[in-house]
């Protein structure tokens, strides 16, 4: 298998990491609306919990890209 490398400005490598953590947020918040997510625990309410503690973090992530509605 052969290798490319690409080079990207910064700004680009920002798009990246925002668009990419705009799908997880919005993932994390799918799985938070069912009642046995089982991602970080078996017990619902630890795993919730657990949950929006991420959801917190990615949107704390986002504000510092400048990212209004996280």
């Amino acid at each position: 298998m052969s290798k490319i490398t690409i080079e990207l400005e910064p700004e680009q490598i920002d798009v990246i990491v925002v668009e990419d953590l705009k799908w997880h947020l919005d993932r994390f918040r799918q799985d938070l609306k069912l009642d046995k997510p089982r991602i970080f625990h078996v017990d619902p309410v630890k795993d919730k919990k657990k949950i929006k503690k991420m959801i917190l973090a990615m949107r704390k992530v986002l504000s510092y890209y400048g990212e209004k509605d996280a």
